[in-house]
């Protein structure tokens, strides 16, 4: 098996912590081999690259040469995120589909990354990683790596016996999930939900202003920062309700976090608040859903208003039930998909290592 070469200079080394995420040395499967000084290299490397970024890059001129002269192929690693490759394809909204959750500003990614590029005379050329899959899906130099799909599983316990019957925790505060803490607040739940600093919003939510900050562990982090939550918060419950980071809808977009893939970890059955075809993306990388113990159908809604709201009568028609035996029936599933998680996190290497090879540039 021919081993991977991944060049450092001074500008990428300093971002060898991030990019170890990535490509990682492993002396059983040697699939990634670091080049400490690329104008040592007698073979084809990758130049990986970790973004965001605070300053622009300063690629050496023997890697700019490199990729000139087709020896090196540029890598930027988006891992954390979901964007789009083409700007054209990230600009493709339905701003009336979603007046729960606008459509998030850009990052800049385009162009930040086309100052870069030019700044160094280079084209519009390189691998995009990141945890967007249609990106892979119609370009040939992206790879679909989510981050958080490989990284979530831990050797946490089972827990059989909850005191609540269901839980949601949120920081970032959207009328979608307002929507869903005015709902928990009257049920057995445990939930937290950031203050709410646009008082247009108090008649609609009147109800829930004065219980806002709701923490449950610890203070809430700076926007921008993942928000950790301790290993009992999920377990705590029968189901939980994720509230992911995008509830949009884009054809071309599409970003589950940790937020899905820790209550996975944690064999917690789920409603997903989250962009459309979010469960069916899951099905996708063979993780199964609970459509056999609930109405799943809220995840072909386009609408996010009319999503939330057929989510919020699935929550209510399963506080009619007895959320234990609805929550024993669910332990098949549950040890699937943490057997898949766990395999996706065992095969990550080996799984870049493919796509790597596939691009045809080695």
């Amino acid at each position: 098996m021919q081993t991977i070469k991944i060049g450092y200079d001074t500008y990428n080394a300093s971002h060898k912590k991030e990019l170890a995420s990535l490509f990682q040395y492993n002396e059983h499967l040697n699939l990634f081999n670091p080049i400490v000084n690329p104008s040592t290299a007698n073979e084809k490397y990758f130049y990986p690259i970790y973004f965001p970024w605070d300053n622009e890059p300063t690629i050496s001129k023997t890697v700019v040469n490199d990729i000139k002269d087709g020896r090196c192929k540029l890598v930027i690693d988006y891992i954390t995120e979901s964007e789009c490759y083409n700007k054209d394809d990230y600009y493709v909204v339905y701003p009336e589909l979603d007046d729960y959750d606008a459509y998030p500003e850009s990052r800049n990614f385009h162009k930040k990354v086309s100052s870069m590029l030019e700044n160094n005379n280079l084209d519009w050329d390189f691998v995009f990683i990141d945890c967007n899959p249609f990106n892979e899906i119609k370009y040939d130099n992206c790879i679909y790596l989510n981050r958080w799909m490989y990284e979530c599983y831990t050797h946490l316990a089972f827990k059989n016996e909850r005191q609540h019957d269901f839980s949601s925790f949120n920081r970032r505060v959207t009328k979608s999930r307002l929507k869903i803490c005015e709902n928990l607040n009257n049920k057995n739940a445990l939930w937290s939900c950031g203050a709410v600093d646009d008082q247009e919003w108090y008649k609609e939510f009147k109800d829930l202003f004065h219980l806002l900050p709701k923490t449950v562990d610890g203070e809430f982090t700076e926007f921008g920062q993942a928000m950790p939550i301790s290993d009992w918060m999920i377990p705590s419950s029968y189901i939980h309700i994720i509230n992911e980071t995008f509830t949009f809808y884009n054809e071309n977009c599409l970003f589950l976090t940790e937020k899905t893939f820790d209550c996975m970890n944690a064999r917690t059955p789920f409603l997903l608040v989250g962009q459309p075809f979010s469960l069916k993306h899951l099905q996708d990388l063979g993780f199964k859903t609970f459509s056999e113990f609930w109405d799943e159908s809220y995840d072909e809604i386009i609408n996010t208003r009319d999503r939330v709201n057929k989510i919020l009568e699935v929550i209510d028609e399963l506080g009619k039930r007895n959320i234990k035996e609805v929550f024993n029936s669910t332990k098949p599933i549950l040890e699937h998909n943490r057997e898949v998680l766990k395999t996706y996190n065992l095969q990550r290497n080996m799984i870049l290592y493919n796509k790597l090879s596939n691009l045809g540039f080695i």
